[in-house]
Order: structure tokens, then C-alpha cells, then sequence
């Protein structure tokens, strides 16, 4: 009977460690969560900056046109802007630092709707000899054409 107290206190001993580990792991959970939404706030603020929001109005205007800025342009410079946040944006879905259901819930229609554009910019530049794809970029809007867009209104038409 001398061991009944003894064991017990191990028993608690070994339940207080594990609720302790799980209330670490939760904590820690919920800090990632909060840190990756921190970040996406950050590139989101970025992404809907006028000088960005500029950016992608020349890009869709060279497009339609066929006219795109040259290097040294100023315009060349915005859409750059532009294009090296979305790059950003798909560097930090890359390395998990961002949600892809958040990032595909604010960003899925913008990113489907510039993927034309972007070929057709980065066709230009190839043209011009600059051969520096924007990988993430690329991978982003790979990801998003594989994707079902999440937002209401498209989850409504498919249903009929």
C-alpha cells in the first residue's frame, strides 16, 4: 500500500507533463497561425498599394495594346513593381509562410485574371534578352489555375 501514493504521483506527474506539452504545442499552433496571417496582411498591404495597383493597370493596358514599356522606362519600373510582389507573395506560399486557402481566398481571381498578361510580358522580355523568369510568380498562377476558386459567388454557380 506504501506505493499506491507514490504511483499515483507519477501518474499525475505524467498527466501534468502531457497537458503541459499539449498546451505548449497549442500555443505554439496558434503563434505560427498568427505569424503567417501577420505576414500575409503585409504582403496583402503591398499588393493593393496605388504604386502596385498602378503597376498592374500598365500591364493590362501593354497587353491589350501590344505596346509594352522598355527597360528605363518608368512604366517598365512599376509593372516590375508589381509583378516582384506578386513573386513575393508566391515565394511566401512557397515556404509556407502564408495560407494557401487564405492566399487563394484574396487572391484567386486577381492572379487568374493577370496570368495572360504576365506571358505575354514576360515574352517581352525575353525579347529584349532578359531571360529572368519570375519563378513563384509562374508557380502561383500554375497554382491558382489548378485550383476551385473559394468565394461565394463561383462556389454558387458551379452548384447550378
Amino acid at each position: 500500500m506504501k506505493d499506491a501514493p507514490e504511483s499515483w504521483a507519477i501518474v499525475v506527474s505524467i498527466v501534468a507533463l502531457a497537458l503541459s506539452g499539449m498546451a505548449t504545442w497549442l500555443t505554439l499552433r496558434h503563434s505560427s497561425r498568427s505569424q503567417r496571417l501577420a505576414t500575409f496582411e503585409r504582403i496583402h498591404e503591398a499588393l493593393i498599394d496605388p504604386k502596385a495597383a498602378g503597376g498592374r493597370k500598365l500591364l493590362y493596358q501593354a497587353a491589350k495594346s501590344g505596346n509594352f514599356p522598355v527597360l528605363g522606362d518608368e512604366d517598365w519600373d512599376q509593372v516590375n513593381y508589381a509583378l516582384a510582389l506578386y513573386d513575393t507573395l508566391g515565394s511566401y506560399l512557397s515556404l509556407r509562410l502564408v495560407d494557401r486557402d487564405v492566399v487563394t481566398a484574396a487572391w484567386y481571381h486577381p492572379v487568374i485574371d493577370i496570368a495572360g498578361p504576365v506571358e505575354q510580358f514576360l515574352a517581352h522580355r525575353r525579347s529584349l534578352g532578359i531571360n529572368q523568369p519570375w519563378t513563384y510568380l509562374l508557380d502561383l498562377i500554375s497554382l491558382m489555375r489548378q485550383t476551385t476558386c473559394p468565394c461565394r459567388v463561383c462556389r454558387e454557380s458551379r452548384r447550378g
